[in-house]
């Protein structure tokens, strides 16, 4: 990536909505790869998951209609 903070894609046929958590988690420092989290939820999905700008907050909807939110702050909090 030429800054970081950025997931860029390769070429036009690239899709990085692919790129699995374990991939990223190979390619940062020790410390961000340490943050990296599991939800299983697999009686309600498949889920869609949006973020906030900043990262720290997360939606999670799934097809049977499950809602969730989520915060991370100091660890993996879920608020609903």
């Amino acid at each position: 990536p030429s800054e970081a903070g950025f997931l860029e894609a390769e070429g036009p046929l690239e899709r990085t909505c692919r790129v699995r958590q374990s991939q990223l988690a190979a390619m940062v420092d020790e410390q961000t790869a340490a943050k990296a989290y599991e939800v299983q939820l697999p009686d309600l999905g498949p889920y869609r998951v949006a973020f906030t700008a900043n990262g720290r907050r997360l939606l999670l909807g799934g097809r049977k209609g499950h809602v969730a939110v989520a915060r991370w702050e100091g660890g993996f909090h879920v608020l609903s």
